[in-house]
């Protein structure tokens, strides 16, 4: 029983010694690069780039589709919809929420959010949850062309979002 606990020892060590030395290398990796950037900083100057602010209006206008799957998101999806609608910066564009039958909590909070903002849709997916994500975001594609085929217009472009995020105002400008 001894001679094993040596063998089972001198292989957890070997295999931290392996990892110790993999995340040293990749620590100097990144090292240098950050080293690197802070010179260019330094050469280069102060950024002279425009802010989002300064992006112009497009040229062609149109409508944007937010794609938010949602799973268990009862404690967040209520305020992330809310945040998106109130921030966003742009004047046409809907939001896909993918929920599933099996999620009746989740389901009631975006619904109270999309009870005031009709650019808000929610989409039950015929499977109960929960799914693979490109599960749900293939539901919300199939939701999204129903929309277009029933409106008379495509959609110029697709933003993914988690429940989590916190968007930015400009980014459907982007």
């Amino acid at each position: 029983m001894s001679e094993s606990l040596g063998i089972i020892d001198i292989i957890v060590r070997e295999a931290v010694a392996f990892a110790a030395v993999g995340l040293l290398i990749g620590g100097i990796d990144d090292l240098l690069v950050d080293i690197a950037f802070f010179f260019w900083k330094i050469w280069r100057g102060p950024s002279t780039l425009p802010g989002m602010d300064a992006l112009p209006t497009p040229s062609e206008p149109g409508r944007l589709a937010v794609f938010v799957p949602a799973w268990d998101e009862v404690a967040v999806i209520g305020a992330m919809l809310s945040a998106a609608v109130a921030r966003f910066d742009h004047d046409d564009y809907r939001i896909f929420v993918g929920l599933y039958p099996n999620d009746r909590a989740t389901i009631d909070a975006a619904a109270r959010v999309a009870a005031r903002d009709p650019r808000i849709r929610l989409v039950i997916g015929q499977r109960d949850g929960p799914t693979t994500k490109a599960d749900c975001l293939n539901t919300l594609w199939h939701a999204l062309r129903r929309a277009d085929d029933r409106d008379g217009r495509r959609t110029k472009a697709v933003v993914l979002h988690d429940a989590e995020d916190v968007v930015h105002p400009l980014e459907l400008r982007v």
